[in-house]
């Protein structure tokens, strides 16, 4: 309904306009004093000389004989002023003007010699002397059709008119050039390209294809000229003035180059390409300096008119072997891995029951506990630390007697294990006035364990909290997902049908000389090579499964022992958010490619933020189960960071950028303080003050504590300490970095802070396992070697630019390259290969990188 509503109001403007013209004519034509000059020759030039409110009739004739011709034929009209008056005052410019008004019985236009063009402060930057265009007839030629041209001036000086008619075919001959069809050409402001192309002499010529490029190139050496390439039905009338090619054809800017895609099952008669030039660079919206026409046109002196020699080529778009090619191959890729991954997991993700480290001390272990647990409330009661031990130990004497040798022994050092080694003094830090929690008082220790932070996971009370910190990432994933992406597709789906529907190509940012239409879906490869994301999103989630199933049925088995008091703990939620998000990234990727934009490459770009949150998290989650991040939390810095981006395509200003850094500045301490502080401190005013001197009373005591009786000694920190010290100062400077050198807009500084965090947390998690005395299993120097081999390229190609929306639509297909695989796909293309394998390794070896502490005693792994 709205292409026939759409049709039907382009049908009645154009009957509009016709009208208008003709009135015009008749109301100029009653004004003047016409003298008709009858049987005028064809193929010859004709010398005017007009004055002021007088007119001149010149009818042309169809010369004998062409009627009989089988090819079609087509008016080309030459006007040209010779000789023209010039005046001083810039105010009488357009009295020197003759009115130019040509009627083929049916239809007519008008224009004026000189042609005038304004810019926006009413200053004259262009004038022409003359004008080139061409008249098309509904039918064939006939003896009895006629051209009539009519002159006329308001200039009080006579006028000299050159008027040159002539007959040629409309069809263009194909020339056939290495499987391509070639046309030369000059173009310029007063003289647009047209030429008529038949549709079944290009698919004999290019081997039957459905699709081909029209590429138009301008030579080097050629002058810099923005103009509007379009294609229209081969029908009259044909516009070639850039407002009439606008409303009324399939368009798109240009300024070195450009391409179309036409489908031949549009134009089945053949089409009408036509070129026309603009007088400056404003049409074409140019956003670099560099891509401006200021040496050209606008900058040109009136006696000259700047050209353009431009090479039209005709070529075909992929065939079926291609489409096949391409898609089986990628598919085959996809299932390779699916099988290699499988069976890999398959094999790692197994328990055996034995593995577990001291089986035969687990029951003991759990009386030491209940009798740790009765020996810290016994000093509770006490009160003091020293009246406590020395109760303990006047105890222990007077029952040493009577208990078995040694028990005394382990008495004294089950005490002296609930009093472990602190990073600073507890006292201290009272008397500053910092109050300790005294439920996470043993987070103080400077070797902390994991089964120090695992004590909510088994705590029936903390369930809520910890699902708040697991399931529900994926849960609020689905959810905002629903929200997120049914208005985008609905946007993208809105942009597409007005693409379609106003034929105005520049709405859409494409890779023109790589586009693989398939249907309707008008950029296929590009939404083919998506496909692989979700294909590893799902496969990760599979896995994820798998190895959880296993898990529950060694819990199930497990006799004497509780498993999850082994290995790093079994948290899920996370790890199908991660799934679930690759997924979607796949989904809304695709969404940005049908119809590539500015405001929709957020779209793109989500996903890629929370992934790399995501991952993050589930590292960190690891090794801090009881203090990582929640559901609502981690979704809430995310939709903080959707706004900057959103404000920063509409707005990116300095204040925009201040804003940004006083945003990003509070993240970091944010960030800093709640990975420093861990809980320890209570979350009050004071919390920021409370920290500081926290980390000031751990640093003295490190540097006092690298002097001694034996000299000085390099002090020692822990590695929080460090990550956080390093981590933070990165960031500041990432931070500053952004102020100082502001960009279009935010969305690659948002990726280069999430991606750059997440890489530097996981290459501290990794040289930290080493340094706490784990390793990891093959399997993960399987997936590191994947991730580097698949991830380093796609960051090449990735940096590879073939379009921009940064740039205007016509300086971004000046970028255009052909495709680089099978015919099919670009650059981008593969960017999307490599990434979505890089981010699905980068997946599993988060997988799999604690697959060698399963066994290991929470109590022997250390957080880091």
């Amino acid at each position: 309904v709205t292409v026939c509503v759409l049709g039907n109001v382009r049908f009645i403007m154009k009957i509009l306009i016709t009208i208008f013209t003709v009135l015009t004519i008749i109301a100029s034509v009653q004004c003047l004093n016409i003298t008709n000059y009858r049987d005028v020759s064809v193929g010859e030039k004709h010398v005017v000389d007009i004055g002021e409110n007088e007119g001149k009739l010149l009818s042309f004739h169809v010369p004998h004989g062409i009627e009989l011709a089988e090819d079609e034929y087509h008016w080309s009209v030459y006007v040209r002023r010779i000789n023209p008056p010039r005046e001083d005052s810039t105010l009488s410019v357009g009295l020197n003007q003759a009115e130019v008004t040509i009627s083929d019985g049916e239809k007519s236009s008008s224009f004026k010699i000189p042609n005038i063009w304004f810019n926006n402060d009413k200053n004259v930057i262009l004038e022409t002397e003359q004008r080139r265009l061409k008249v098309c007839l509904e039918k064939r030629v006939l003896l009895n059709s006629t051209l009539e041209v009519l002159l006329s001036t308001r200039s009080k000086l006579p006028v000299k008119i050159l008027v040159d008619v002539k007959l040629t075919k409309k069809w263009v001959e194909p020339v056939i050039k290495d499987s391509k069809i070639i046309e030369y050409d000059i173009l310029s402001v007063s003289q647009p390209v047209v030429k008529y192309l038949h549709t079944s002499s290009i698919q004999s010529s290019l081997n039957n294809t459905d699709y081909f490029l029209v590429t138009v190139k301008s030579d080097p050496d050629s002058s810099c000229i923005c103009s509007i390439v379009s294609i229209q039905e081969p029908k009259c009338p044909i516009f070639d003035t850039l407002g009439m090619m606008q409303r009324f054809s399939t368009w798109q800017t240009m300024l070195s180059n450009t391409t179309m895609l036409v489908d031949s099952r549009k134009y089945p008669k053949g089409f009408v390409l036509v070129i026309s030039a603009s007088p400056s660079d404003d049409l074409c919206n140019v956003v670099e300096e560099g891509n401006r026409c200021n040496n050209t046109i606008n900058g040109n002196s009136f006696d000259t008119e700047v050209v353009k020699n431009i090479t039209i080529t005709i070529s075909g778009n992929s065939d079926e072997k291609d489409y096949l090619m391409g898609t089986l191959v990628i598919s085959g890729l996809y299932l390779v891995i699916f099988i290699v991954s499988s069976a890999i997991s398959a094999h790692v993700f197994t328990y055996n029951y034995h593995k577990f480290e001291d089986l035969a001390e687990m029951i003991r272990e759990k009386l030491m506990l209940k009798q740790k647990q009765e020996t810290q409330r016994i000093k509770s009661i006490i009160g003091a630390r020293e009246k406590g031990r020395k109760w303990l130990e006047s105890i222990l004497k007077q029952d040493s007697s009577e208990m078995p040798n040694g028990q005394a022994v382990v008495e004294l050092e089950a005490y002296e294990m609930l009093e472990p080694e602190l990073f600073v003094d507890v006292d201290e830090l009272d008397s500053f006035g910092i109050d300790v929690d005294a439920k996470y008082r043993e987070r103080l220790k400077r070797d902390l364990t994991l089964a120090d932070l695992t004590k909510k996971l088994n705590d029936p009370t903390q369930t809520k909290s910890m699902y708040d910190k697991s399931d529900l990432h994926w849960v609020v994933l689905i959810i905002v997902s629903v929200y997120y992406s049914l208005p985008t597709m609905q946007m993208v789906l809105n942009s597409n049908t007005e693409y379609e529907e106003t034929g105005n190509h520049d709405l859409c940012y494409y890779n023109h000389l790589c586009q693989k239409p398939l249907g309707e879906m008008r950029d296929f490869n590009h939404l083919f090579s998506n496909l692989g994301y979700i294909v590893f999103g799902l496969l990760f989630n599979c896995l994820v499964y798998l190895k959880g199933r296993n898990f529950k049925a060694l819990s199930v088995t497990g006799q004497k022992f509780d498993p999850h008091l082994h290995g790093i703990p079994h948290q899920t939620g996370l790890y199908y958010a991660m799934g679930c998000a690759l997924v979607m990234e796949g989904i809304m990727s695709s969404c940005y490619h049908v119809c590539p934009a500015t405001v929709t490459f957020q779209f793109d770009t989500t996903y890629m933020y929370l992934i790399a949150i995501l991952m993050f998290l589930k590292l960190y989650q690891g090794r801090h189960p009881d203090v990582s991040c929640d559901a609502f939390k981690s979704y809430m810095g995310l939709g903080v960071a959707l706004t900057l981006e959103a404000f920063s395509y509409y707005y990116n200003g300095i204040i925009f950028w201040i804003i940004f850094c006083i945003i990003y500045f509070v993240f970091i301490i944010t960030v800093g303080v709640n990975t420093y502080n861990i809980g320890v401190v209570r979350y009050d005013f004071k919390i920021l003050w409370n920290v500081t001197v926290l980390l000031l009373k751990e640093v003295q005591k490190s540097l006092l504590s690298s002097t001694g009786s034996r000299g000085c000694k390099a002090p020692v920190f822990r590695a929080r300490l460090i990550l956080i010290m390093v981590m933070g100062s990165l960031n500041v400077l990432l931070c500053l970095y952004f102020g100082f050198n502001t960009a279009a807009y935010a969305s690659n500084y948002l990726l280069l802070i999430f991606m750059g965090n997440l890489f530097l947390y996981m290459n501290y998690y990794v040289i930290m396992k080493f340094y706490s005395g784990e390793k990891m299993t093959w399997s993960c120097y399987i997936y590191i070697f994947c991730m580097l081999a698949t991830g380093f390229p796609s960051l090449y190609f990735f940096t590879t630019i073939e379009r921009s929306s940064d740039l205007s639509p016509a300086e971004s297909r000046m970028l255009n390259r052909p495709c680089v695989l099978f015919n099919f796909y670009d650059f981008h293309d593969i960017w999307h290969f490599l990434g979505g394998a890089g981010v699905f390794f980068t997946f599993m070896f988060i997988l799999n990188i604690d697959e060698d502490a399963k066994y290991k005693r929470r109590d022997r792994l250390y957080v880091f």
